[in-house]
């Protein structure tokens, strides 16, 4: 994006981020600091000179100075004076939108209970846990980062700029998975599980490992020396195994206490199992992964992390003359999507809620696994409790991931699939996919094939890991990319026991970095006419949202050592029970004027001027003393009461919210992010939207999720086939209009009225 001029006066976390984003791909970016600096300077983690990591890793390439007088984007905090109408790309990022929360004190902690991750985060027994660090600015960062070169996109189609905003509520809400719309399939709602079905976390001899058996049964039992289970009825199907897991945990965590972590992983990802090691950034940083694959580099004589995905062009061609189809800024842009799960289908769903038309290509053998089976699964994944006769388009995880797209069931190992892959490839921008290194060359999809037949072609794939290193072939998943990434180290208690995010937090993470390879690289194509290929190495991609942390084991040889909800520079900061069963309050104390304001709202005066708490740094000390008072004021509160009286006296504050809260939620309703669809076997449902905010050329959801090939005909009549070709190709087994096979689906444990 050489040419672009980007000038950074936003001084939050999301915002800048945002700018890192743009400097990362070639942009020139400006950072324009108010007087005494801007805020990131000052916060933690601290170098050893007083400077900041998180600084150094916000603004590694950018520029620092005054406003260039020529600028494409402006990136800026609410209530700075907007740019004027013109061609430049105005972009607000802030904490809420405009409704109930207008005026509410954000902060990591509050958007992670509002968005209802936090709720689904760690073990049933104790309080939820936020998380860690910044991930939600992070996620608000790449979202504005992907409106603002979604408005550059369109921009190059009509000249005119225009006012884009990304919040940290609404980036954040659609990070969490599926919650409107499970809750309007069947009235059920998210609970905290330690082992949701086929997920084990597990104490090996030397370190935690964290697998998730969704599938290769068979090869599990063979690693733990479990296979007299191979021949146990309680275990014949995956419906079976589900009903028997805790069994099963128990079986592995028993074996796992005498083996070697590496041995494990080792044993499972050759029996295709996918499990990881919780690993730590000592270990990460100085690993043959990261060195292999030149994740971090000195530039400046500083330590920085190379970007979060790396683009391949092409040699500069002709692209086609796009037909727009439907409405937002990616109208005329066709993508092929060749995914499955949540990490590839919610990045194909972005370009769709953008305008994209979005070609879901499935193989009848090997269906989307989030379909589920032929004769359904769990009952709360299905409307009504009722998987129906039509299981595989009645499943919410499916149905809740591929809105606006259209399905197209090709094989491509029958005769006559290759055709009609370079016909659509001839068609198209943008091809998708999230197999594991080499997996799309090998079904002749990869770039270098593509290539031939359109020279403008852009294909991005999305491994768990990249090509290169020891991992490259690693099976990943949103559960165990997670401990692989780092960030599972860097949170859980402190007596050592790790905790994952919610579902599945690396898979919502993937997906929004792979939606800003695919915009970088149309706005490079844009100005230079060159394709090519992209990686978006997952793994790697989320080191970026631990960035700070990952410099300072560097520089340091330590970071961040995890302790509940406690978070560096924060007191008290935790989660505190209210009335009803599971329900919760997080409260997040930064400073002394909002301590003092807290115990004004409790009446307990005195703990305002003991010495254990009167400072940020007595509190930090003290802080677990805090607990039982605060305790003895929250249990008797409403949750959603208490965070809105707190909230009102300038203390950040939120009820820590589950799927049925955020479901009913005036805010989030008010916010546009939910949208109701009439989908042909589900019914009519609500589904959760996106925090894409373009106001020109807005986005949005249209239409409900497509039935398996219901669109096989309508493409190939658009690629001039006619019905004779078409019943050859259905005859050849190319198509098809139903699954040939099963695929497993995994399970949470949910709470039903």
């Amino acid at each position: 994006m050489a040419g672009l001029v980007v000038a950074d006066l936003s001084t939050s976390v999301a915002g800048q981020y945002a700018g890192r984003l743009f400097a990362a791909h070639g942009a020139t970016v400006v950072l324009v600091e108010p007087p005494g600096g801007t805020p990131t300077r000052r916060l933690p983690p601290r170098c050893p000179d007083g400077d900041s990591f998180l600084f150094r890793h916000l603004h590694h390439g950018k520029r620092h100075g005054k406003r260039p007088a020529r600028v494409d984007v402006v990136l800026r905090d609410p209530g700075e004076p907007p740019e004027p109408a013109g061609d430049v790309v105005d972009c607000e990022i802030g904490d809420f939108p405009p409704g109930p929360y207008a005026h509410w004190r954000g902060g990591e902690m509050v958007a992670q209970a509002l968005a209802g991750v936090m709720n689904a985060t760690g073990p049933a027994d104790r309080p939820p846990v936020y998380g860690l660090g910044r991930r939600a600015s992070y996620a608000t960062g790449t979202t504005a980062y992907v409106s603002a070169l979604a408005a550059l996109h369109e921009r190059h189609r009509s000249g005119r700029g225009q006012r884009v905003r990304a919040t940290v509520f609404e980036s954040t809400l659609a990070m969490a998975q599926n919650l409107v719309s499970q809750y309007s399939y069947n009235g059920t709602a998210e609970t905290r599980a330690r082992y949701p079905g086929f997920l084990a976390v597990l104490r090996c001899a030397d370190a935690w490992v964290v697998l998730f058996a969704i599938r290769n049964w068979p090869a599990l039992c063979r690693v733990f020396d479990l296979e007299q289970l191979l021949d146990d009825p309680r275990f014949d199907t995956a419906g079976d195994r589900l009903a028997h897991w805790p069994l099963v945990v128990d079986l592995l965590r028993a074996k796992a206490s005498g083996l070697l972590a590496d041995d494990v992983v080792a044993a499972c990802q050759a029996g295709r199992v996918s499990a990881e090691k919780v690993t730590g950034l000592g270990e990460l940083v100085a690993s043959e992964q990261w060195r292999t694959r030149g994740l971090l580099h000195t530039a400046g004589g500083e330590t920085a992390l190379r970007g979060p995905f790396t683009l391949d062009p092409s040699p500069a061609a002709p692209t086609r003359r796009a037909t727009a189809r439907g409405r937002g800024p990616l109208a005329g842009v066709r993508v092929l999507e060749f995914t499955t799960a949540w990490a590839g289908p919610f990045a194909g769903r972005c370009l769709a809620y953008l305008g994209a038309d979005v070609i879901k290509i499935e193989a009848p053998s090997h269906p989307d696994s989030w379909r589920g089976t032929r004769a359904g699964g769990a009952r709360f994944y299905y409307p009504d409790l009722d998987p129906g006769d039509d299981p595989q388009n009645r499943n919410v995880l499916f149905n809740s991931q591929n809105l606006d797209k259209r399905s197209l069931a090709l094989d491509l190992k029958r005769p006559g699939s290759a055709e009609v892959l370079r016909d659509l490839a001839a068609t198209a921008d943008v091809v998708l996919a999230n197999f594991t290194p080499g997996v799309l060359d090998r079904l002749g999809a990869g770039h270098t094939a593509l290539r031939e037949v359109n020279p403008a072609i852009i294909v991005v794939e999305m491994p768990a890991f990249g090509p290169g290193g020891p991992m490259s072939g690693h099976q990943g998943m949103g559960k165990t990319m997670e401990p692989a990434s780092g960030m599972t180290a860097l949170m859980g208690y402190a007596d050592g026991t790790p905790v994952l995010t919610g579902p599945a937090y690396l898979d919502p993470t993937g997906g929004l970095n792979a939606v800003a390879a695919v915009l970088t690289a149309l706005v490079s194509r844009d100005r230079t006419g060159a394709g090519g290929r992209l990686e978006v190495a997952q793994v790697e991609a989320a080191a970026h949202w631990i960035g700070e942390y990952v410099l300072e084991q560097v520089a340091t040889g330590d970071t961040w050592h995890p302790d509940g909800n406690t978070a560096p520079g924060h007191a008290p900061h935790d989660a505190y029970p209210c009335r009803g069963t599971d329900q919760w309050l997080a409260i997040a104390v930064g400073d002394d004027a909002t301590w003092r304001a807290l115990c004004a709202v409790l009446d307990r005066p005195d703990l305002a001027t003991d010495p254990r708490y009167a400072t940020a740094d007595a509190r930090y000390a003290n802080q677990h003393d805090l607990r039982d008072p605060i305790t003895a004021w929250t249990s008797t509160q409403d949750k959603k009461t208490a965070a809105d009286l707190l909230q009102a006296n300038g203390i950040p504050a939120a009820p820590v919210l589950d799927g049925a809260d955020i479901a009913t939620s005036p805010a989030v309703r008010d916010a546009g992010l939910v949208v109701a669809l009439d989908h042909p076997r589900a019914g009519h449902r609500e589904y959760g939207a996106l925090g894409f905010r373009l106001d020109r050329t807005p986005g949005g959801h249209r239409r409900a999720a497509p039935l398996f090939g219901q669109h096989n005909d309508e493409v190939l009549h658009e690629l001039g086939y006619d019905d004779t070709r078409i019943a050859a190709l259905r005859a050849d087994g190319a198509i098809a209009d139903r699954p040939t096979a099963d695929t497993d689906t995994p399970t949470r444990t949910v709470r039903t009225p």
